[in-house]
């Protein structure tokens, strides 16, 4: 094909139009004086579905990691918090049991025959049945931690006596209760710690302990029980069976 020359008189070079169907339905070709080059070969959606599917995973990997590094940071405060608020709520305990010993009325309501024989949990339900501990108190007697306790509903306490599953902490029966309070010295004694149901509930803390001379409520583990009162691995593992009500510091109080 010739090309007509242009003002100088050189050739004119006209693009070629594409055979028609080469790049689309006839017709479809770029209209005179315009050339579309073939289109390079694209990505194909399945390379494209993997590349998304590999960042989808990535960003989740990456998100489980950063809250697993947030956990172990975390984690540990979170506890130490909470053993904290566990003391200060069995200080509260301690202030309330101290209560009973200046108050005539309530230390007449030890000796009603459901009182003094109660021991441990039913202690405590008998004591909040009988208001010789504020009705309030409910929610105290649970365990911050506990996984197998719940307080005391608004209408439950007016018949707690013989309930069970609201009480996280040991008790001294009620007939002995102001005798084992006032343990001092070599006699000294924990007055109350966590039940069975709740002695791990913090492991790596050990267990809270309101002892007999001290208005400090301080945390037990099982190095100090071995050395200072000789407790075996076998007994601290069965506080029910072979620590409470039995050996030193916890003959005084009870499941």
């Amino acid at each position: 094909m010739n090309n007509p020359p242009n003002n100088q008189g050189q050739p004119q070079f006209q693009p070629q139009q594409p055979p028609p169907g080469q790049y689309g339905p006839p017709g479809a070709y770029p209209p005179p004086g315009q050339y579309y080059p073939p289109p390079k070969e694209g990505m194909s959606g399945t390379k494209l579905a993997l590349i998304i599917v590999g960042a989808v995973f990535g960003v989740l990997f990456l998100g489980g990691v950063l809250v697993g590094v947030l956990a172990v940071a975390v984690t540990p405060k979170l506890t130490e918090a909470k053993t904290k608020l566990e003391a200060k709520q069995m200080g509260d305990l301690r202030n309330s049991l101290l209560n009973i010993a200046a108050d005539e009325t309530k230390k007449q309501k030890l000796r009603v025959r459901e009182v003094k024989d109660a021991k441990g949990e039913e202690f405590w339900m008998q004591a909040l049945q009988h208001e010789i501990l504020d009705p309030g108190l409910s929610k105290k007697v649970v365990s911050l931690n506990s996984r197998t306790d719940s307080p005391l509903g608004p209408g439950q306490v007016a018949t707690a006596g013989g309930t069970t599953g609201h009480a996280s902490y040991t008790a001294p029966k009620g007939s002995g209760l102001l005798r084992a309070m006032s343990l001092k010295g070599a006699k000294r004694c924990v007055v109350v710690t966590f039940n069975s149901r709740n002695w791990n509930n913090y492991p790596d803390a050990g267990v809270p302990c309101i002892w007999s001379d001290s208005d400090v409520i301080t945390w037990m583990k099982f190095e100090e029980a071995q050395r200072d009162w000789g407790i075996t691995a076998e007994e601290w593992a069965d506080p029910a069976g072979k620590l409470f009500g039995k050996k030193a510091p916890f003959e005084n109080t009870y499941d």
